[in-house]
C-alpha cells in the first residue's frame, strides 16, 4: 500500500474559509426568511439614526415628565419590539427550508450556527428597536441646533436627558432579550400568561385558517412552543386594531401617542400583514407584496386616489370674488389716509416675500410679522399694531412660508381693527418655547409651534398606503391638523364670528373690509402638467389701465395680467367665463377652498404631501395637478416682481418695500462665492446627482430672481435708502460656532424654535435689515426723498 499522502498546508485555511462562508449563507438565508422584521428595523434605523426631523422629536420626550418618559419604552416594548420579535419568529418557524437545510447541517455536524441564529436572530432583532432609539438620541446631541449667546446650562441639561434616554435604551435592550429569553421558561408560568392563552385559545379558527408558524423546525429545541396560539394572537389583534384607529380617527393617535411614539406603531403595526405576505409568498413562490402593493396601485389608477385638493361647495364658498388690482391699491391707501390724488403722502406699500421650508418657514415668517406688529408701540414711533398692519399690501408665500402667512393674516381678521392680539393668554401654550402669549410675536409663533407631523406621518404610512378615494390622504390630515391647532391656540368667539378667521373659513373671504386693511395673500405652488406657476389668491388674474398705457406682460392695452405664465387656481376649479367673454374677473367663483388648503395648495412638497388633482367643478373634469411651489423657485420672488410691476403702471407714484423672509441657514451669504461643499468621493453620484441637482436649483433660481427684484425696485426707487431687504437664518459658524443643523419638518422642538426666534432679537446680524425695514415703515418719508 501506498504511504497517506500528507494534507495540503492550504487545506485548514480552505476548509476555515468555507465554514465562514456557510455561516455567511446561513445568515443571508434566516435574514432572507425574516426580511419582513428585518426590513422594517433597518427602515427605522434608517429614519431615527438619519434624519434630524426624526432626531428633534426626542427632545420634547427626554424633557418629559418621568411617567411619560418612564411610559415610552413599554409602549415601544409592546408595539415595535415584540411585533417584530414574533414577526421574525413565526416567519423562521414556517419555512421548510430552514428545517431541511438545518438537518443537512446536523448530518455535517456544524448546525450549532445555524441553529443560534434561528433562535436568537428574532430576539436580537426585538431588542435592536432600542438600539435605533438610541442611535437618534446620539445623533440628538449632534445635530442640536447652536443659538449663539444661549445658556449653556440648558443646552447641558437637554444633553444630560439624552444621555440618560441612552442609557435606558441599553437596559431596555437587555430586559427585551431576557424577557425573550426567559418567557417559556418561567414567564408562561405566570398565572396571567395562562389566562391570555386560553383567550387566545377561542381565536384559534383564525389563527389555523391564516396557518403561519405551524412548521417543525424549532420543536427540537423548544418543544410545546408551537402549540402556542399567544403570540399569533397577539400579531392579529394588534394588525386590525392598527387598521381600526388609524383609519377611522388618526388624530386619536396623534393626540395620545405624537411625534417620537409614533414611531414605534407605525414601524410594527404593518408587520403582522407584511410577514403574513412573505411567508405566503414563500410557500407559492411568488412576490405576493410586490404583487398586493401593485394591484392597489391598478386599483387605483382605475377607480381614482383620495389626493383630489379639497373644494368647498357652493353653499360653504358663500359667493367669495377676488380683488382687481385696481380696487385693492384703492383700498389700502384708504385705509392709509390717502387717495389717488394725495398719493405722495402714502406710506410705502409692504410687500412680504416668505421662502418655503414647512414649518420652520411658518415659525420664521410669523415671528418676523409679530415683531414688526409689537415694535411700533414698543420703540415709541407712534404705530401701532393696526398701523403696521395696515402698512402689509400683500405676502408672496411659497410652502411653509405660505402656511405662516395664512396663520398671521387669518390671526390679523381675527384681531378685528384694533389690531388685538387674538391668542389665549390665560395658559401657556404646552409646544411653544414662550409660555403664556403675551404679544403679537408670541401668537404668531405659537400659532406654527403645532405638532403637525404626526398626523401627516399617519397619513403616508398608512392612510397613502392604500390610497381609496373615500380615505382622507396625508395632505388633508395635515390641512386639519393646522385648523385643530388654531382652534385651540386663539380664543373662543361666537360661532358667527369665526369666520372668515378660523382655517377652515372659505379662503376668498380673507378680504379687507371696512375700516381696516388685510395683507393680500398670494400662495405659490407649481402645476406638474408644464411646470408654471398656480397661485391661490384673493387677487383677481387682471387689471385695468388707461387705454393708452402699456401692459408690462402684454403687448395689447386695458385688460393686462397680473402674473406671468400663472393659472389661477380658482380660474381651474370654477366655470369658465361663457359667450366668449374672456375676462375672467367676469367668471363667477362658485367654488372655493378652505384656507387651510389654500396653504397647503403652496407645500406639497415631495413625500411629505401628495400632488393635488384639481377637478373644474362642473362639468367635473381633472384639470391639472399642483404641487410645491419650490418645485419652481423657492421664495416666492416671481410674483413680488409681477405685483411690483402691476404697482408702478397703476400708482406711479407709491414706492413698494420688498421684505425677503428665508429660513435656510444653508443658504449662501455670497453666491458668487466659490464652491467649497464639492467632494471627490460622493457616492452613487448617478443618482444623488439628479437629487441635489433638483434641491439646489430652486433655491438659485431663488436667488436669481431675487438680484432681479432688488434691481427692480431700487430702479424704481432710486431716491429711497433702501427699496428690499433680506432678513434669514445665518449660518453659525460665521460667528465661530459649529454649524448645527435646523430641522426642517412640520414640527419644531423648543431649541429649535428658540434658534430661529435668535434671528428675530436684537442680537442677530439681521438688526441692520430691521433698523431699514422700521426706517421704511415708521418715517413719514420711508426713507426715500421727497421731490
Amino acid at each position: 500500500m501506498s504511504p497517506a499522502q500528507p494534507a495540503s498546508p492550504l487545506q485548514g485555511v480552505r476548509d476555515l474559509l468555507y465554514r465562514i462562508w456557510t455561516w455567511v449563507l446561513d445568515l443571508c438565508l434566516v435574514i432572507w426568511v425574516a426580511r419582513a422584521s428585518v426590513a422594517l428595523l433597518g427602515l427605522g434605523f434608517l429614519i431615527l439614526g438619519k434624519a434630524p426631523q426624526a432626531q428633534d422629536l426626542l427632545i420634547p420626550l427626554v424633557g418629559s415628565p418621568y411617567y411619560r418618559f418612564g411610559g415610552f419604552f413599554p409602549v415601544v416594548f409592546a408595539l415595535w419590539a415584540m411585533p417584530t420579535h414574533y414577526a421574525a419568529r413565526l416567519a423562521i418557524d414556517d419555512d421548510a427550508r430552514l428545517d431541511r437545510l438545518l438537518a443537512q447541517r446536523r448530518d455535517e455536524s456544524h448546525s450549532a450556527w445555524l441553529e443560534f441564529v434561528m433562535c436568537q436572530g428574532p430576539r436580537l432583532l426585538g431588542a435592536l428597536t432600542f438600539v435605533a432609539f438610541a442611535i437618534c438620541a446620539c445623533r440628538a446631541r449632534i445635530n442640536y441646533p447652536v443659538t449663539p449667546g444661549e445658556d449653556a446650562s440648558l443646552r447641558n441639561a437637554i444633553f444630560a436627558e439624552l444621555n440618560w434616554f441612552m442609557v435606558w435604551c441599553a437596559v431596555a435592550f437587555a430586559l427585551f432579550f431576557l424577557y425573550a429569553v426567559k418567557r417559556q421558561d418561567g414567564i408562561s408560568r405566570l398565572r396571567v400568561v395562562g389566562y391570555a392563552e386560553r383567550l387566545a385559545a377561542v381565536a384559534a379558527p383564525i389563527i389555523d385558517g391564516i396557518d403561519i408558524g405551524r412548521s417543525r423546525s424549532m420543536a427540537p429545541m423548544r418543544a410545546g412552543y408551537l402549540d402556542s396560539y399567544l403570540g399569533r394572537t397577539m400579531l392579529f389583534v394588534y394588525f386590525w386594531a392598527f387598521v381600526a384607529v388609524m383609519l377611522f380617527n388618526p388624530f386619536f393617535i396623534a393626540d395620545w401617542l405624537p411625534r417620537g411614539w409614533v414611531v414605534a406603531l407605525i414601524l410594527g403595526g404593518w408587520l403582522p400583514v407584511l410577514a403574513y405576505l412573505s411567508v405566503l409568498g414563500r410557500r407559492l413562490r411568488a412576490p405576493l407584496i410586490i404583487g398586493v402593493f401593485g394591484g392597489l396601485a391598478i386599483l387605483v389608477a382605475i377607480i381614482g386616489d383620495n389626493h383630489a385638493v379639497r373644494i368647498l361647495s357652493a353653499e360653504r364658498s358663500r359667493g367669495g370674488s377676488r380683488t382687481s388690482l385696481n380696487d385693492a391699491l384703492d383700498a389700502w391707501m384708504k385705509a392709509n389716509g390717502c387717495d389717488a390724488a394725495t398719493v405722495a403722502r402714502c406710506p410705502r406699500p409692504f410687500i412680504v416675500v416668505a421662502a418655503g421650508g414647512a414649518s420652520r418657514a411658518g415659525f420664521f415668517t410669523a415671528s418676523v410679522i409679530g415683531r414688526l406688529l409689537d415694535q411700533g408701540s414698543a420703540d415709541g414711533h407712534g404705530l401701532d399694531a393696526a398701523h403696521v398692519r395696515d402698512r402689509l399690501f400683500a405676502i408672496s408665500g411659497i410652502s411653509g412660508g405660505s402656511v405662516g402667512a395664512v396663520m398671521a393674516v387669518s390671526a390679523l381678521a381675527r384681531g378685528q381693527a384694533a389690531a388685538t392680539q387674538p391668542c389665549r393668554t390665560d395658559t401657556p401654550v404646552p409646544l411653544w418655547y414662550g409660555g403664556n402669549v403675551t404679544s403679537w410675536r408670541g401668537c404668531l409663533e405659537a400659532l406654527m409651534a403645532g405638532d403637525f407631523l404626526t398626523p401627516g406621518f399617519i397619513g403616508l404610512s398608512f392612510h397613502d398606503m392604500v390610497p381609496l378615494p373615500f380615505i382622507p390622504d396625508r395632505a388633508s390630515l395635515l390641512e386639519r391638523s393646522w385648523e385643530r391647532y388654531a382652534r385651540a391656540v386663539l380664543k373662543d368667539v361666537e360661532a358667527s364670528d369665526s369666520c372668515p378667521a378660523d382655517l377652515d373659513c372659505p379662503f376668498l373671504n380673507l378680504r379687507s373690509k371696512t375700516p381696516f386693511w388685510l395683507p393680500l395673500l398670494i400662495l405659490n405652488g407649481t402645476s406638474l402638467s408644464n411646470g408654471q406657476r398656480i397661485v391661490t389668491t384673493n387677487l383677481a388674474p387682471t387689471y385695468r389701465v388707461a387705454h393708452d398705457a402699456d401692459c408690462p406682460l402684454d403687448a395689447e392695452h386695458g385688460n393686462c395680467r397680473l402674473f406671468a405664465e400663472t393659472y389661477a387656481f380658482h380660474d381651474l376649479v370654477n366655470a369658465a367665463p361663457q359667450g366668449g367673454n374672456p375676462d375672467r374677473n367676469a367668471a363667477a367663483i362658485t367654488y372655493d377652498v378652505r384656507l387651510s388648503t389654500a396653504a397647503s395648495n403652496s407645500a406639497r412638497f415631495p413625500f411629505v404631501s401628495p400632488p393635488g388633482e384639481i377637478f373644474r367643478q362642473e362639468p367635473r373634469k381633472l384639470i391639472d395637478r399642483i404641487a410645491d411651489g419650490g418645485y419652481l423657485e423657492n421664495f416666492g420672488v416671481l410674483s413680488a416682481i409681477d405685483l411690483v410691476d402691476a404697482i408702478r403702471v397703476l400708482q406711479p407714484a407709491l414706492k413698494p418695500f420688498v421684505l425677503v423672509i428665508s429660513n435656510d441657514p444653508n443658504l449662501a451669504v455670497d453666491p458668487q462665492a466659490e464652491p467649497t461643499n464639492v467632494h471627490s468621493t460622493d457616492f452613487l453620484t448617478d443618482i444623488t446627482g439628479f437629487i441635489s441637482g433638483f434641491a439646489t436649483t430652486r433655491d438659485a433660481r431663488a436667488s436669481i430672481g431675487l438680484v432681479h427684484l432688488r434691481t427692480l425696485v431700487e430702479r424704481e426707487n432710486p431716491g429711497c435708502r433702501a427699496s428690499l431687504e433680506h432678513i434669514r437664518i445665518w449660518p453659525t459658524s460665521a460667528e465661530g460656532e459649529n454649524t448645527s443643523v435646523i430641522s426642517m419638518s412640520w414640527w419644531l422642538s423648543k431649541p429649535v424654535q428658540r434658534r430661529l426666534a435668535f434671528e428675530v432679537g436684537p442680537d442677530s446680524r439681521n438688526k441692520t435689515a430691521f433698523a431699514a425695514v422700521w426706517t421704511a415703515l415708521s418715517r413719514p418719508d420711508g426713507g426715500c426723498a421727497v421731490p
